[in-house]
Order: C-alpha cells, then sequence, then structure tokens
C-alpha cells in the first residue's frame, strides 16, 4: 500500500511531498527547474498526439486562442487551455516551442482541434498538419534519460517531466497507470475524460495553478470575458481534487492512501452526494485507478477550505458527513493538496 501524507483534511498539511521525495539541482534554465521523486518512472503517452503549427503569424495566432500570454513566451512548456466562446475549456493543451515560429501542440483530439484552429485561421501566414513520427513521454524521478527535447510540466512544481520523442509511442499499460495514479496524487486533471469539453471551467480544472496556465491581464482571446470576470468578481466554489473510496462502515480516510482496491464500475460524471440522499450534489466523479480518483467537488461542501463570502466560525460544512457516489453506495473523501490550499489562502 502507497501511503501520502500531502493531504490531510480539516488540519494543517505538512509541505508538498510524497515518500522518498528528494530536491534534484536546479539546472540554470529556469524553465527546467524542478523537483522530483527518488524512484525512476517512465511512461509512454500514446493517448497524447501532436500538432505541429509552423510560419511567421504562428505566434499571434495561438495568443489570440489560448488562455496563456504565448507573446511573452520564454521558450518554456506551457499548459493551457482553448476556450469557447462562452469560456468553457474545449482543449487542454501543451504547448512546446520549437524554434522560430514553430510550435508543437500536444492534445488528446487532434482531428477536433486541428478543425477548432482552421475555423479561426482566416488569412494568417502559417501551416498546421498532424505530427506522426514523434510521441511523448513523461518522467518522473532521477535517475532517469534526459533529451534536449526535455520540459519541466509546469502544472505542478516536482510533478517531473514532459519529453518529446523521436519514435512513436509504445503501449505499456502498467506505465500509464503509473503515471495516472501520479496525477491523481498531484491533483492534476488531464484529457477530454477529466476536463469535460464544453462544460469544464479553466479554473474549476486549475489551469490557474499551472506556471503560466491563465494570463489575467493578456489582451482577448476567445472565451476571455467568463474567466475574467471570474477572476476578479466571483469565487472559484468548485475544484478538481484527488478523493480516495473506501466501503461502508470502514473508517473514513485520514490521509490519501493508494491500494488495489475493486470498487466496480463508476461512471464519469456520476453525481457525488451525501449518503443519506438529501441536498444537491456537492461533487461529480471522473476517473480513478483503485481506490483513488479525481472529483470535481464544492469546495465548502466537502473539504474545509474556506471561502471569501463563505460560512464564518462554527464547524465546517463537511464535518460529521459522510459522502458516496450515487446510485452505488460506494463513500467517498475528498482531499486537497497543500498547493492548492496556499494558492486558495493567497487570495486567489
Amino acid at each position: 500500500m502507497f501511503t501520502s501524507r500531502l493531504l490531510r483534511p480539516g488540519v494543517a498539511n505538512p509541505p508538498l511531498q510524497t515518500p522518498n521525495y528528494i530536491t534534484c539541482l536546479r539546472t540554470s534554465n529556469p524553465c527546467r527547474s524542478y523537483s522530483t521523486p527518488a524512484a525512476s518512472h517512465v511512461a509512454s503517452l500514446p493517448h497524447r498526439h501532436l500538432l505541429r503549427l509552423s510560419g511567421p503569424d504562428t505566434q499571434k495566432f495561438l495568443h489570440s486562442l489560448t488562455t496563456a500570454n504565448i507573446l511573452t513566451f520564454s521558450g518554456c512548456l506551457l499548459h493551457t487551455a482553448f476556450l469557447s466562446p462562452q469560456g468553457r475549456v474545449l482543449f487542454d493543451t501543451f504547448i512546446y516551442p520549437r524554434g522560430d515560429n514553430e510550435y508543437l501542440l500536444e492534445t488528446d483530439r487532434p482531428v477536433e482541434l486541428l478543425q477548432h484552429l482552421k475555423r479561426y485561421k482566416m488569412r494568417s501566414k502559417f501551416t498546421m498538419e498532424a505530427v506522426g513520427d514523434i510521441s511523448v513521454r513523461a518522467t518522473w524521478g532521477s535517475g532517469v534519460p534526459t533529451t534536449a527535447a526535455e520540459f519541466a510540466d509546469p502544472r505542478a512544481e516536482g510533478f517531473g517531466l514532459r519529453e518529446v520523442i523521436e519514435a512513436p509511442a509504445t503501449e505499456d499499460q502498467e506505465a500509464l497507470k503509473s503515471y495516472k495514479l501520479h496525477r491523481i496524487l498531484h491533483g492534476l486533471p488531464e484529457g477530454a475524460e477529466e476536463i469535460i469539453p464544453g462544460s469544464a471551467l479553466p479554473m474549476e480544472s486549475n489551469f490557474d495553478l499551472s506556471k503560466g496556465g491563465i494570463d489575467f491581464r493578456k489582451g482577448c482571446y476567445v472565451g476571455q470575458e467568463l474567466t475574467i470576470r471570474t477572476k476578479h468578481t466571483g469565487v472559484v466554489r468548485k475544484r478538481v481534487v484527488p478523493v480516495q473510496l473506501y466501503r461502508e462502515g470502514e473508517e473514513v480516510p485520514g490521509e490519501l492512501s493508494f491500494a488495489e482496491r475493486d470498487f466496480g464500475k463508476i461512471e464519469g460524471g456520476s453525481n457525488i452526494k451525501k449518503v443519506d440522499g438529501k441536498g444537491r450534489p456537492v461533487g461529480r466523479w471522473l476517473t480513478g485507478v483503485g481506490n483513488m480518483g479525481l472529483a470535481l467537488v464544492r469546495l465548502e461542501g466537502m473539504t474545509d477550505v474556506k471561502l471569501p463570502g463563505g460560512e464564518e466560525g462554527g464547524l465546517p460544512r463537511w464535518q460529521g458527513e459522510e459522502f458516496a457516489v450515487q446510485d452505488t453506495g460506494v463513500r467517498v473523501k475528498a482531499f486537497v493538496t497543500e498547493r492548492m490550499r496556499n494558492y486558495i489562502d493567497g487570495g486567489h
């Protein structure tokens, strides 16, 4: 069993770390500064695909469509979103610099993203194409092989590297499972299964926690209005967080602890409610591995996080309550990463 002391509900959390994590020597390139766990892991990502955009208008074009500031792009890897005009996420995308006016876009839906880009291209001077002879892999831990194409994953410090490999992707289900579990521990949703196209909001999906993921001071881009209004006049009451499953009668988990357990098929999008079934849903199940998963939850409904304008004094709303995935009886406990807690406590 793997136990993480990253995430404790209702108490002050220790610094973000997992067992055997070490801090690696920081390189002179700020884009490649990172902290990594002691054990080495490599996962080829065959479900992630690459598009190549190249030409004099590429940078300006991407700047007008994504939540990141591409004009001040420093050569680091970016994790950003393409939004609908209504401000909903259509694609979560990594953008890799490849020299002057050339970028690689990583996505899990290449055909749909190409169609989206063509809709806005008009007379812009650049070309775009799907690339099939290279692939993406995720690496985390010390001692992994390094290449000139490596980038620190910007979504969370210490998460690891993302690399472009001059070879086709390979299938390794155990490696993919380890990568997914690694993401869950850090509270990082990825792909259309976890960031629902046309439904998810960028800040609820934690793009604002990613380094450079959302630039709230840049000029106009598609979907900007709702994003900026939420930032300056609203409160983000729901976010994607790690959760742990358990059975009725078992002790409520006090810390996130992974175990290979079978809870049956839980459909993505299933509502999470109080076990008595009363009240509105307080969360929505997204995906999982074993007894751990990701869910979009109401922070004040399922965690001890206090938001501006929330309840003052007394017990947190979740205190003493248990929650379950609707129509399954499977209990759910939500956790907040230290990174997210510090971000929210800092007034974000």
